[in-house]
């Protein structure tokens, strides 16, 4: 590996391990960076002529690690009880995904299994911003996670 490999290496993994420690501060930019550089981290890697081997394993720990500490951020800062439910939900059946594909290699197991949790948490953090999350029904919570599971997740999981 050269030394410009080995730079462009340490960055985006180091970025990959740093910026998550955001989110429980700064839980929307910080998830948002998280989700980019999860998007880019391979394309910048192919852009210098790097291809780490098993990098694939390695994303997805790396992407355990950033959605754990959300999951944290959202137990311990969301103030609606239904959303905290969903978020925990999603979350935890992620995991046992993402547990069973690694374990048996089935890419299908990805999409019965979408990561509907990361952008849950965005939608939340959005409607944070502007509303108290108090004043919003389980029931639009529960419909929030579904509209993302079935119009954003499992399309792209698809794809």
């Amino acid at each position: 590996m050269t030394t410009e490999a080995t730079v462009v290496f340490v960055t985006v993994v180091g970025l990959r391990f740093l910026v998550p420690l955001l989110i429980p501060k700064f839980p929307l930019p910080a998830i948002l960076a998280c989700l980019v550089l999860d998007g880019i981290d391979q394309t910048i890697f192919q852009t210098f002529g790097f291809d780490p081997p098993g990098y694939q394993n390695y994303d997805k720990a790396m992407d355990v690690y950033y959605l754990a500490i959300a999951f944290l951020a959202s137990v311990q800062n969301w103030t609606n009880s239904a959303a905290v439910g969903i978020s925990r939900f999603l979350f935890f059946y992620r995991m046992v995904g993402v547990m069973a594909f690694e374990l048996t290699g089935e890419r299908a197991l990805l999409l019965i299994f979408p990561n509907t949790f990361e952008y849950f948490f965005i939608a939340y953090e959005l409607v944070r911003l502007r509303w108290d999350p108090r004043r919003f029904s389980r029931r639009f919570w529960i419909l929030t996670a579904a509209a993302i599971w079935i119009f954003i997740k499992l399309p792209q999981e698809y794809w």
